[in-house]
């Protein structure tokens, strides 16, 4: 009976066992289903990606990286440590991605379908290496990634005219390239390099292009087979006609010249004047145009403004405007969709607004969902039929660039490719297409950013990237024939070749000569503030104060300038071979302000570093300690200085 009884109790107590684990696995799945979405849901919230300007940090990332998956047909890899991506040959139709080069990550959607993409590449199909080292771990199949390949139907290229405007014949050499590349149009921001008539000739750029070259402007991209969209501000941005005195008494904000105000009937002469002399100049060519009505911060703050609801304002002016372009000259109205995130998609609706513009969502980021959230796309959704996207290839990721980031601009296009394919499913029809934008200033009073002839390596990478879906070694032929590179043989190394400078130091496209000079110019930047910061900062013989008082010894500032003839002859050069590489790109205006603005500022400082080693050189005799406070100082310290 004894026996008996302890096999009875062994078997309960297995039996109890057996429960408990499986209550366990179910309590751990429904978790995890509902600890992602959580996660998910804050990563992708108003306030989490107003707080943390950027991609998501490795922490974040990690949480949302994997979703449990029993179908799911590859191991976890562990995340690059050795930064950015090289792309390497894949055989066959099974797309492999080498251990310890990247994540693979899968997003859910609506009809639970699985997209797997490189985290740091969008729907590429590619085996992924670290600079330029070949991974010897084995591949691990991921599976079938084609179905991921989505094309834009229109590919449309944003030449920002606000600054650095290129001459006529250079645009037609890049015009061809982009064509060639998959462009299928133009987006053409004038501002005030347009040949403006009448009254809005007071805020017309004195080098602005004349009629004939804006037609020969027009034939050219016509002549490649690409359609125009011109782009003419409406509501925000308009600190180029809004800065002069003559239209100061149309700003919403009497000192600041950033956006006009709506509730006057004068703004709205003064726009359609603008919008009928740039139609009238791209007449018969034109299927959209574009009204910017983007980033207006200075809204509802005039006496007028102030008595209306602030969306409200901003709606009735878009639509007038809207409709005022779609009757008066038969085209679609498209805006920046930017300040819609915060209306409510009733409001939309209910005003009909799908009727009068398309909305074009941008985001330059790499992480295109933190910028556009789920609940962003659901309304758009829910109000317009189709969307366009935008992307960049240059003037993102800093006011001062010289060179763009090639590998995050390509992130961002390929993310975007993703993104598009994902959410065009909800929208009644697909999205227009994708304008690849190029910012030469972030706004009018900007300094210049990226130059055109420095970011034709990215600009064309990322053509052929989203004119084929995706960006990898089979590419690699078109993209050095498009660039004209005399050997096919270089490989593409972002990791060690962030710019590409290595990759096209034997190509000829458009621009290439200032593109190589720039990348020397980074070298001589480097050289530049070593200089500064180890002489002239961490040793103790030029710091300011010394140079403020005149008292160093001559012995240790002969030392110290050793190096200044090398650093001040490599920035001078530029003064005389930057005119040279750009004088049939630009005009001598923007030659002269790249030059003030990237090279003179350094050449300034160790000029007078030099005048300051003249003059402390000329002593014979030194002061005797301590040496009296400089006057500048004592005003603002009185009070420490009576002290002593």
């Amino acid at each position: 009976a004894m026996a008996t009884f302890r096999k009875q109790r062994s078997l309960i107590v297995f039996v109890i066992l057996i429960i408990g684990v499986i209550v366990y696995s179910v309590q751990y799945v429904n978790f995890n289903n509902h600890y992602e979405k959580n996660e998910i849901a804050k990563l992708n919230s108003e306030d989490h990606r107003h707080s943390h300007g950027g991609a998501l940090s490795s922490d974040e990332f990690s949480r949302v990286q994997f979703i449990h998956n029993p179908n799911l047909r590859f191991q976890p890899l562990p995340s690059s440590k050795n930064g950015p991506l090289v792309f390497k040959n894949v055989p066959g139709n099974k797309y492999t991605a080498n251990h310890g080069s990247s994540y693979i990550k899968r997003l859910q959607v609506t009809d639970n379908k699985n997209y797997y993409i490189p985290a740091s590449g969008g729907p590429q199909s590619f085996s992924l290496n670290v600079d330029g080292h070949p991974s010897k771990s084995e591949n691990t199949p991921v599976g079938d990634m084609e179905n991921t390949i989505y094309v834009p139907p229109k590919r449309i290229v944003h030449f920002d005219l606000k600054g650095a405007p290129p001459k006529v014949e250079y645009l037609k050499e890049v015009f061809k390239l982009i064509s060639n590349a998959g462009a299928t149009g133009v987006l053409l921001e004038w501002e005030d390099m347009f040949p403006f008539t009448g009254p809005l000739a007071s805020f017309r750029a004195k080098n602005s292009y004349s009629e004939s070259d804006v037609k020969a402007i027009l034939k050219s991209i016509s002549d490649c087979n690409m359609e125009v969209i011109p782009l003419v501000q409406t509501f925000g941005h308009l600190e180029f006609a809004l800065k002069t005195e003559q239209w100061t008494h149309l700003r919403e904000v009497e000192n600041i010249p950033q956006a006009i105000c709506p509730s006057l009937n004068e703004s709205m002469s003064f726009l359609q004047n603008m919008i009928d002399q740039v139609m009238n100049l791209h007449s018969g060519s034109v299927k959209y145009l574009h009204i910017g009505c983007d980033e207006v911060f200075q809204l509802g703050m005039c006496e007028l403004c102030r008595k209306k609801v602030r969306d409200m304002l901003f709606l009735d002016h878009t639509v007038n405007v809207a409709k005022y372009v779609k009757t008066k000259h038969l085209v679609q109205p498209l805006i920046w969709h930017d300040m819609l995130v915060h209306i409510p998609a009733s409001i939309l609706i209910n005003i009909e607004f799908d009727k009068w513009v398309e909305p074009v969502v941008w985001v330059y980021a790499e992480d295109v969902y933190r910028f556009a959230s789920m609940e962003m796309w659901r309304k758009l959704q829910a109000v317009f039929p189709s969307y366009w996207g935008a992307s960049a290839f240059k003037g993102a990721f800093g006011e001062t660039l010289n060179l763009p980031p090639i590998q995050r601009h390509l992130d961002n296009n390929l993310e975007w490719l993703r993104v598009m394919k994902m959410e065009n499913r909800n929208f009644k029809s697909s999205a227009q297409g994708l304008i690849i934008t190029g910012w030469q200033r972030y706004d009018h009073f900007a300094i210049l950013c990226e130059l055109l002839p420095s970011s034709i390596p990215s600009l064309i990478m990322n053509l052929v990237a989203v004119s084929n879906g995706y960006f990898d070694s089979r590419l690699q032929n078109q993209y050095s024939d498009l660039l004209a590179c005399a050997s096919r043989s270089t490989d593409i190394y972002l990791g060690s070749d962030p710019y590409l400078l290595d990759f096209v130091r034997f190509c000829k496209f458009p621009g290439v000569e200032f593109f190589k000079l720039v990348g020397k110019l980074e070298n001589a930047r480097k050289q530049y503030e070593d200089f500064v910061v180890t002489q002239l900062t961490a040793k103790g013989w030029l710091t300011d104060y010394n140079r403020n008082h005149n008292f160093s010894s001559s012995l240790r500032t002969d030392e110290i300038m050793m190096d200044f003839p090398m650093v001040y002859s490599y920035l001078t050069n530029f003064i005389e071979d930057v005119p040279k590489s750009l004088e049939h790109i630009f005009d001598n205006h923007t030659i002269v302000e790249w030059l003030e603005q990237r090279v003179y500022p350094m050449i300034q400082k160790l000029e007078s570093v030099q005048k300051s080693v003249e003059i402390i050189k000329q002593k014979k005799v030194w002061d005797v300690r301590p040496l009296p406070p400089l006057p500048d100082f004592l005003k603002h310290y009185r009070r420490y200085a009576d002290r002593g």
